[in-house]
């Protein structure tokens, strides 16, 4: 039996940039949403830190998964507008998902 996975990813961007940040996200989700084994991806945004967004994403199962953060960390897929917003490295976290 092949397990989805639950993936999420904490972003902390630079203050003061809340519009060219909601850009390039929607961007990026735009090509990760079409990814082969994505099934969801919610956006979350911290209520206390404007500059805080975590996304709560599942894939089919783990290959898919870790062919889309292989995708990201490649060239081809590495987004330097999104990186350039960035005031930390993002940090991910992976789950199983039971019924």
């Amino acid at each position: 039996m092949t397990e989805k996975i639950a993936a999420i990813v904490r972003f902390t961007f630079v203050p003061d940039a809340e519009e060219r940040v909601a850009a390039v996200v929607e961007r990026t989700l735009a090509i990760t949403r079409t990814f082969a084994g994505c099934e969801r991806i919610d956006i979350l945004r911290s209520a206390e830190r404007q500059d805080e967004w975590t996304l709560y994403e599942i894939w089919a199962d783990a290959d898919k998964e870790q062919a889309y953060r292989d995708f990201r960390a490649s060239p081809e897929g590495a987004d330097a507008d999104l990186a350039a917003l960035l005031a930390a490295p993002p940090t991910l976290e992976r789950f199983t998902l039971r019924d």
